[in-house]
């Protein structure tokens, strides 16, 4: 009897096997037979052709308005062309290129990506449609500015500086069994390349209302950090709007998580919520200050790519927004230099601080230090600077007031804050009546020296995400009571204070 019950279950397994090979079978068989995407087969997907479509731009010419489907089917082929190149480069080896090159320039690419050194991405490419053959099989288009960004680094502890170049070609395109490949390859000379002119008197204007920041830092009681985007909720947000604007506060800060907005119907959402933010902002007389780029996964180059297509997706869907007061490109970046190296860092600071200022030239541009010492790290290339303060300084003015002379800047507390955490013996937070104390007195330093202040934060928190501050219980604590207000609502003892300072 167990041996037939054995027999009986073994012929069913065998069934199930049977048919769930038929069914990949015909997966495998449909990919390949119906003309499917080939980036759909690797784990990007959808996401990796959304983020390479942001990173071109095209000349709209009357070819271009004649042709959209033609333009959007070999930006497609080109934009994924690039990223087999860079993979083939990265890996000294010829990666799918077979897909998107005829076979006259695949052994002079096969040379160039086996002799290859560090690593490569690109980033930008701006096309030209200039001749389309009566029977719409041949196409010639040009990119004008084709922009890598390569380095050379093959020993970690012996960094060596990125390097971004920029290229021009033609590309002669045919169209084989409905897909598009390119045939030939002609480098050219770049030329001039026109660049975004900063509207400096919206600057002015805007750099005026930064003088005048009287700010907060904000997520919501229920849902901070990591939580905020991935339970938007509009009737929250417009109830702690309302409780700012009646403190007399006129400016609050957010933050974009870099994961929260990266592709697809994440990003999409996120955008559209980041856009009802700033309309509600402005219904209650409010700039927002956004930070890009929170909780990032690291600066090597190749995920430049998509910190440059979620950087132009932002900010030209927000730019126009009136509540939008300024760009800060990252929070506490100083943070990461023992773990990524100074130049690493500084080196992805400084060209998203460039791709900003392109993307939009209308908003003034920061970053957060997390520390003053830091406040002249690429002073030249920022429009304002921020910088945080937990530690007690009863000198921090008169230093700040140093720096901004130096460095002729406005110069911003972004964060500030004491938190009323309470334990045994209250080892690692602060009473009501300190903290109270303490963020009165910086205040009225900061408004008798003339600097504008973001204080950390409106509301205690309900719960701290994991991932953010690690698995130690006494700091996620410790980071949930820093607000003005506790978890419940109900007003802390400053909470009565921020109203009379912000008045005066």
């Amino acid at each position: 009897m167990n041996e037939y019950r054995s027999h009986i279950i073994w012929k069913i397994l065998l069934a199930a096997a049977f048919i769930l090979s038929l069914l990949v079978g015909s997966r495998i068989y449909s990919h390949y037979n119906t003309g499917a995407d080939l980036m759909s087969i690797y784990q990007s997907g959808v996401g990796l052709s959304q983020r390479l479509s942001n990173l071109t731009t095209w000349n709209e010419n009357d070819l271009y308005r004649s042709h959209p489907d033609i333009a959007q089917a070999i930006s497609k082929t080109l934009n994924e062309a690039w990223y087999w190149l860079d993979q083939s480069y990265n890996q000294k080896s010829s990666i799918e290129l077979s897909s998107y090159f005829e076979k006259g320039l695949l052994s002079h690419l096969d040379f160039m990506n086996e002799s290859s050194v560090g690593a490569r991405s690109s980033l930008s490419h701006q096309l030209e449609l200039q001749h389309v053959s009566l029977d719409k099989s041949v196409v010639v288009v040009k990119d004008h500015a084709a922009e890598i960004i390569y380095n050379y680094t093959t020993n970690e502890e012996q960094y060596i500086p990125s390097k971004i170049d920029t290229i021009a070609y033609t590309a002669i395109m045919v169209l084989i069994n409905g897909e598009w490949k390119i045939k030939n390859w002609i480098s050219e000379r770049v030329g001039q390349i026109e660049k975004p002119k900063e509207s400096l008197s919206q600057k002015a204007l805007l750099l005026n209302k930064i003088s005048q920041i009287k700010g907060i830092n904000y997520y919501p009681a229920e849902y901070p950090w990591l939580l905020f985007w991935k339970n938007f909720n509009q009737d929250i947000v417009e109830r702690d709007f309302q409780l700012m604007s009646e403190l007399g506060i006129n400016t609050v800060r957010i933050f974009l998580p870099f994961a929260d907005f990266k592709d697809g119907e994440v990003l999409a959402r996120n955008t559209a919520n980041l856009s009802l933010m700033l309309d509600l902002a402005e219904d209650h007389n409010l700039s927002i200050l956004p930070t890009l780029f929170d909780l990032p996964v690291g600066y090597t180059i190749n995920i430049y790519g998509e910190y440059v297509s979620q950087l132009k997706h932002i900010l030209t869907a927000t730019a126009h927004k009136p509540a939008l007061l300024a760009w800060n490109i990252k929070n506490e970046p100083d943070l990461d230099f023992r773990i990524h190296g100074l130049e690493k860092t500084l080196d992805w600071l400084k060209y998203m601080i460039a791709k900003a200022k392109a993307f939009d030239p209308e908003h003034p541009i920061s970053v957060s230090w997390s520390s003053a010492n830091h406040l002249s790290i690429l002073s030249d290339e920022l429009d304002y600077l921020s910088f945080h303060m937990y530690l007690p300084d009863e000198n921090w003015a008169d230093k700040i007031n140093d720096l901004r002379a130096s460095l002729d800047k406005p110069i911003v507390l972004e964060e500030f804050g004491l938190s009323t955490r309470s334990g045994i013996n209250n080892v690692t937070g602060a009473s009501e009546e300190s903290q109270h104390d303490y963020i009165e007195n910086c205040i009225m330093m900061a408004d008798e020296h003339h600097i504008p202040w973001m204080l950390w934060t409106l509301h205690d928190f309900k719960q701290i995400p994991d991932g953010v501050f690690g698995w130690k219980p006494w700091i996620k604590a410790k980071q949930k009571r820093f607000g003005i207000m506790k978890a419940d609502g109900r007003p802390k003892k400053v909470y009565y204070k921020i109203k009379n300072l912000t008045e005066k």
